[in-house]
């Protein structure tokens, strides 16, 4: 993977607020997701390969220490976009 190549992943307001109070996410990236969105609610947020794998394992984590079971599917769930992202631009790579 090219570590600076970029990819659009489309994020809603609520997947938003828990990347950002759930992961560890800096700069550029925190600024986007923090901002409001400017499509019905919709985000179009670049990310590197990197930040995409990162954010899946924190999301992963997190959802293990949920405090509440609503909140572990909600963090499983947009752990498992992630990670099909991930799989899909590896897959991607090979071919």
């Amino acid at each position: 993977m090219n570590s600076k190549s970029k990819y659009t992943v489309e994020l809603n307001d609520y997947e938003c607020e828990l990347i950002v109070n759930h992961c560890i996410v800096f700069d550029k990236l925190k600024a986007t997701l923090t901002r409001h969105s400017q499509r019905e609610g919709i985000h179009k947020v670049k990310m590197t390969f990197q930040e995409i794998h990162d954010i899946a394992g924190w999301l992963a984590a997190e959802a293990n220490h949920a405090t509440s079971a609503e909140l572990e599917e909600d963090l499983s769930n947009l752990y498992e976009t992630f990670d099909a992202l991930e799989y899909g631009m590896r897959r991607n790579e090979q071919t």
